[in-house]
């Protein structure tokens, strides 16, 4: 009988004879393996010992090709827990009958290599063009730090041109990756087609069984069954059309301590924003920035809204439009502004 994890580890320890690998034991205790044992069900750990064999098994290989490859970058213990996480996930991934029929009904269990996979998107995305007699696509390539700048661009593209988000016109985007840069591509495609079920299986993919994926690693995946190695951190800032406040937000593997968390963020903080500061603006300031947004139109203009503003504000008087002008704007650009655009991803 096993009162904790701590016994069953132990346990586990003792039959394999050498010490647990700490990537599978943490797959195990997050697929609930661990906890059947406590609950003192009909798997016991003689199960759970088949069970390590196996992942240890189909890890092996791939593992060992993926340290020597990054062995002068692993960050000092994180990189062999996750990187034994990746294979696992990936190797249970592939498994899955979904992904094998994909593969075998698409690709005819010809998979490609990274190289090929952007040829074979737009291949296939303009077979199928045709097929419907419909030309209409667009293609953007962009690095991974400018991949969400892209996607609010095609979106504002359509809404240029007329084209309202859901109508026949507004295409989706299909994310990959199609370099080992990590270079993301946006392309529009048939959505009944062979594209629209590929970004349908990596979807459920992200949703289901590999949350701390990209949809555009799932994709690839799918492709070419290339392992995606799953970064101890992943973040992106958030801004809308019209700017405003820079949202920063992390996905992370529960396990990191608040102490590395910390470490962490000041390192993202760093590379979003280098040297810069936020500078508290004052209160006159923010009050000006206030209301030129409400009162700044086409139809007024800046020495109206001054004297607007003087009336409301005698504390405040304003002589001189321009420097009106100038607060106004400066203020408003560094609220709405703060020149920031990132998604990335932290390893060390």
């Amino acid at each position: 009988m096993f009162l904790s994890d701590e016994d069953v580890y132990k346990a586990l320890e003792q039959k394999l004879r050498r010490p647990v690998n700490l990537g599978i034991w943490d797959y195990l205790k997050d697929k609930y393996y661990v906890a059947e044992v406590l609950e003192n069900k009909e798997y016991d750990i003689e199960d759970l010992l088949d069970e390590y064999l196996t992942l240890e098994e189909l890890a092996g290989d791939t593992l060992r090709s993926h340290t020597d490859k990054r062995k002068e970058h692993a960050p000092a213990g994180q990189t062999g827990h996750l990187l034994t996480l990746s294979v696992i996930l990936a190797a249970q991934i592939g498994r899955l009958p979904e992904v094998k029929a994909f593969r075998k009904e698409v690709l005819q269990n010809n998979l490609l290599s990274l190289e090929e996979v952007k040829d074979w998107i737009e291949t296939i995305n303009q077979k199928e063009e045709e097929s419907r007699g419909s030309s209409w696509t667009f293609s953007v390539t962009v690095n991974e730090s400018d991949f969400k700048t892209a996607k609010r661009v095609a979106s504002a593209t359509l809404l240029e041109e007329g084209i309202q988000p859901g109508s026949a016109l507004a295409r989706p985007v299909l994310e990959f990756q199609s370099t080992a840069e990590f270079v993301e591509s946006v392309v529009g495609y048939n959505t009944q087609g062979v594209l629209g079920r590929l970004q349908r299986l990596a979807k459920h993919i992200v949703r289901y069984h590999a949350p701390a994926w990209t949809e555009a690693l799932a994709t690839t995946f799918i492709l070419t069954d290339l392992t995606p190695i799953i970064p101890r951190i992943r973040y992106r800032t958030d801004l809308s059309l019209h700017g405003g406040p820079c949202w920063l937000t992390m996905s992370l593997d529960v396990r990191i301590t608040p102490e590395q968390l910390a470490k962490d963020y000041r390192k993202i903080r760093r590379r979003l924003m280098g040297k810069r500061r936020a500078k508290p603006l004052s209160k006159k300031i923010q009050a000006v920035a206030r209301f030129a947004g409400r009162h700044k139109t086409e139809q007024c203009t800046w020495r109206e809204v001054m004297d607007l503003w003087n009336k409301q504000y005698p504390d405040w008087i304003y002589n001189d439009y321009k420097r009106f002008c100038r607060d106004a704007t400066r203020a408003t650009k560094a609220i709405m502004d703060p020149g920031l655009e990132s998604i990335g991803v932290l390893n060390t």
